[in-house]
């Protein structure tokens, strides 16, 4: 399970909710739901927040954040609090429970940070209350929260499509090494998707496939894995904030096999050769202040 479990007993569970990357994204089309047709390989990452949750009192739901999360509230907005309320509803009791997410995935980044925390109190809240709520209610419960949710109730790498709900499992028997790079300043997923308008990729004369991508991560080939690169949404991005095209730039200009971005952004991966590298570009990347990075290991059990 993407969702890894640190501890967990009769009174407090503690788990690992890893950040995402996506290696291969195609818009195919816009839905007559108003979301978007999406095709992505997804793969989870060592970068991860810790969330705790301990019995409290019933009904009650309390929850506290640290780290670096600005603007994101304890309230019923947030993903943990609406994932504990959906377990809540579908369980048919109302137990309480006191909740403590640590923070290390940037917000706004393209990184699925929101949903893996949801996943997270899923999980974590599941075995804390002894629910008796299978695993696949939980991933049709989970798409309501957010489309890259049930990705993190899964297994490892995937290939989403629909909305990101219809998941398939990715052969990825072993780890790539990336450094992420986060830029200090969020993309918001809904203006990215609401600038495609004007880009319209699904009209290409040429249709992507991912193939390539998908073949190079069968093999654990890095260097083909850059090859095959590619995000629809990177270009709307970079029209609403053109300092990600200069982010790119200077990300290119460092020897990175290849360099992508995730989600809808702002976050920025390069792909290395080895962990040795990755750690001595994610030190160069702070020097040159392009932002935050991490020297992280992507695949299916990172």
């Amino acid at each position: 399970m993407i969702i890894r479990f640190v501890s967990a007993t009769s009174r407090a569970v503690t788990v690992l909710a890893p950040a995402k990357v996506n290696v291969w994204l195609c818009i195919r089309g816009r839905r007559s739901d108003g979301y978007h047709e999406i095709d992505t390989l997804l793969l989870p990452t060592s970068l991860a927040d810790r969330l705790t949750v301990r019995r409290g009192a019933a009904d009650r739901l309390v929850l506290t954040i640290r780290g670096g999360a600005r603007g994101l509230m304890p309230d019923g907005r947030n993903t943990v609090v609406r994932a504990a309320r959906a377990l809540q509803a579908a369980d048919g009791r109302a137990p309480g429970a006191v909740l403590a997410l640590s923070k290390r995935t940037p917000i706004g980044a393209g990184l699925g940070g929101g949903s893996s925390d949801a996943a997270a109190a899923f999980v974590a809240l599941a075995r804390l209350w002894r629910s008796g709520v299978s695993m696949r209610r939980l991933r049709r419960m989970a798409g309501a929260i957010g489309s890259d949710v049930p990705f993190f109730l899964g297994d490892g790498a995937a290939r989403a499509r629909g909305r990101g709900e219809r998941l398939a499992p990715v052969e990825c028997p072993r780890p790539f090494h990336l450094v992420l790079v986060y830029p200090e300043f969020e993309s918001s997923t809904r203006e990215v998707y609401g600038a495609l308008r004007r880009f319209r990729p699904w009209a290409r004369r040429r249709p992507v496939s991912p193939c390539g991508a998908l073949r190079a991560l069968r093999e654990g080939d890095p260097v083909a894995l850059a090859k095959h690169l590619h995000n629809d949404l990177e270009a709307p991005a970079q029209a609403l904030s053109p300092r990600l095209k200069s982010l790119r730039h200077a990300l290119e200009q460092l020897p990175f096999l290849g360099v992508g971005m995730s989600g809808s952004g702002s976050c920025y991966f390069g792909i290395c050769r080895d962990a040795a590298q990755s750690r001595s570009l994610a030190r160069q990347v702070v020097r040159l202040q392009l932002g935050r990075a991490w020297a992280v290991t992507a695949g299916g059990r990172p």
